[in-house]
């Protein structure tokens, strides 16, 4: 009798255990909103879709990283030999072990990208709402998700795309990965490049043009298709997508290209302005390419604006800046501009 009772017992305790864990399993998330809370409205909607625009401004993303990586294996950029914070000196040598500290931030920011638009696609369609802007909000989610695969497989494709599309790709995946998808294949150069053009196809379907650069638009995604044609090889579908990026654009002038790019011009396509207040200076691109406490800045002409003009060297300022000192445009670079063209003052 006792033996039985210690069976229930047991039995009992085992029910109450399972029980308790998958109440326990079912709790909300503390640390973010649930799936169901985002997309229970269209504001919860955009302010998701703000924060895969987020990821791209990272320091491992396209803050710095996307950019310089290219710069320096393209010779357009060097490396400054000392006091240099030791900064992207693999890149700069061809050398990409997997330890790679940019390697494997570059590689997980993108497929951030890639994991919550496949979320924000997969759910947008149920959230109640005016249909046009969800339709434009899903071609945004399309053309990051396409972004992040386009800058995926030229950084970790086994092979350019115009040289054998049979090569090895990347990790593709388009919807809301299971536990037991984690084990995935690499898919193809071609295979990639094909769900990137079908990305961008379909976003170009919903977009709508906008006044507003901070996300993409119709010229935007007509950039970034114009961009992938041009490596596919697709000379005529890069031509016309490229003219379709820039229809009714005008270029700035000359004052205004030497004041920097601090504030949206009238040739900006798409671009992500950082906000002060919110600005994590560190690891960003200033931070890279000024020296190490011997460039000062200040309103030195008096004219209100702090611009190029008033950047110093060698001399004490109101405000030091303060850099890494990692990199300098290359010579050869500079020499590529007709001394006529403006952009060599810079």
């Amino acid at each position: 009798m006792k033996k039985i009772f210690q069976i229930i017992g047991f039995a009992f305790i085992t029910l109450l255990a399972s029980s308790c864990s998958k109440e326990i399993l079912e709790h909300e998330p503390t640390d973010r909103p649930s799936e169901d809370m985002i997309f229970s409205n269209l504001d919860g909607a955009k302010i998701h879709l703000t924060g895969i625009y987020s990821l791209l401004n990272k320091p491992d993303g396209e803050g710095a990283t996307g950019i310089f990586n290219p710069m320096l294996m393209g010779d357009d950029a060097v490396v400054v030999s000392k006091d240099n914070f030791d900064g992207y000196i693999d890149p700069y040598h061809y050398n990409f072990p997997t330890t790679d500290f940019f390697v494997e931030k570059y590689w997980a920011i993108n497929y951030q990208v890639v994991s919550n638009a496949n979320l924000f696609i997969e759910n947008i369609d149920n959230v109640d709402g005016d249909e046009s802007i969800k339709a434009d909000l899903k071609s945004q989610a399309l053309a990051l998700r396409a972004y992040a695969y386009f800058k995926l497989v030229q950084w970790f494709g086994e092979t350019a795309y115009t040289d054998d599309p049979d090569g090895k790709g990347v990790i593709l995946v388009t919807s809301v990965n299971g536990l037991d998808e984690y084990d995935l294949p690499r898919a193809k150069v071609g295979k990639v490049y094909e769900q990137i053009v079908a990305d961008l196809s379909e976003a170009e379907k919903g977009i709508k043009e906008s006044s507003y650069k901070g996300t993409l638009d119709l010229h935007g995604v007509a950039a970034l298709q114009a961009r992938v044609y041009l490596t596919m090889g697709d000379w005529e579908n890069a031509s016309r997508y490229a003219k379709k990026a820039y229809e009714g654009f005008t270029l700035i002038d000359e004052n205004t290209y030497l004041s920097g790019f601090n504030n949206v011009s009238s040739e900006d396509i798409w671009s992500q302005k950082y906000i002060d207040a919110k600005t994590n200076i560190y690891m960003s691109i200033p931070s890279f390419t000024y020296s190490f406490g011997d460039i000062y800045y200040d309103d030195t002409n008096q004219d209100g604006v702090i611009d190029v003009n008033d950047v110093f060297l060698g001399a004490m300022g109101v405000n030091p800046v303060l850099g890494y000192n990692t990199m300098r445009v290359t010579t050869d670079f500079i020499k590529k501009f007709k001394d006529t063209d403006f952009r060599k003052k810079m």
